[in-house]
């Protein structure tokens, strides 16, 4: 939209993809610039890219009581 041109996916976003620094970007430079990170560099699980695009459970130990 901002460099008006058509249109070339159906849209919408990859679940691994890095939101907040695409936000980011797009605030502080317009996307005419350098990517500007919030300093997260990814999940802690990626997501998978075949239906049904779940990440694996997050391994944490039990609480011991």
């Amino acid at each position: 939209m901002l460099e008006e041109r058509a249109h070339i996916t159906c849209g919408g976003r990859w679940l691994n993809e890095d939101v907040v620094d695409s936000i980011l970007t797009l605030y502080v430079n317009a996307g005419n610039g350098p990517r500007i990170s919030d300093g997260v560099d990814g999940p802690i699980a990626w997501s998978s890219k075949v239906f049904p695009y779940m990440a694996p459970p997050n391994r944490t130990q039990a609480a011991s009581k």
